[in-house]
């Protein structure tokens, strides 16, 4: 069967079927976006003095306490275009009047490239080279999140333990995402 035969038959059916859309993208909240005109930029990386606890109390008519400035370090990177395309053909379109092919073709589009960055922010996100050893935990034992008996969540209020230990401020919140929740049997 020829796509145009295809699309005059899924047409009847398109009034009742449902497009598929990922909705567990997180990446935009490990890695907010900037926008920039220019593909060439200069990245400037601060130290962690936001997360600094300073000496703030003053007596009357006492100096003011200063920061000593630690600067900041500056790399430029050029930036990488991404695109991709979802043919149709203009007797495609004449034969798909009920399929809205083009709003399909936009929506495949869209998703393939925000999967990509899905992909790209996760392997960057979960390669454990590009955290300080005093950042990272490696879980053994039943620790491990896929043994039957592990607290996922009490290996997160740790970590989020050690953080806070770290930086020296509260953190207050972390977005917990669970696609579904299931219990473990003795399979694993």
């Amino acid at each position: 069967m020829g796509r145009l035969e295809e699309l005059r038959i899924n047409a009847y059916l398109s009034e009742v079927a449902r497009g598929y859309s990922n909705n567990a993208f997180i990446s935009q909240y490990l890695f907010p976006t900037i926008t920039s005109e220019l593909e060439k930029i200069d990245i400037f990386q601060f130290n962690k003095e936001a997360f600094q606890m300073y000496d703030t109390e003053r007596a009357i008519r006492a100096n003011s306490n200063v920061i000593s400035p630690k600067g900041f370090s500056k790399h430029t990177t050029t930036l990488t275009e991404h695109d991709l395309a979802y043919p149709i053909d203009y007797r495609e379109e004449e034969e798909s009047k009920k399929v809205k092919l083009q709003v399909h073709a936009t929506n495949v589009v869209t998703e393939g490239l925000k999967l990509k960055l899905e992909k790209q922010c996760a392997d960057l996100a979960q390669n454990p080279e590009n955290y300080p050893t005093e950042n990272k935990v490696a879980l053994s034992g039943t620790s491990q999140l896929s043994k039957a008996n592990s607290d996922p969540l009490d290996v997160i209020d740790k970590a989020k333990d050690k953080i806070s230990q770290t930086v020296r401020s509260l953190i207050e919140t972390i977005k917990y995402r669970f696609r579904e929740v299931r219990t473990v049997g003795s399979t694993l």
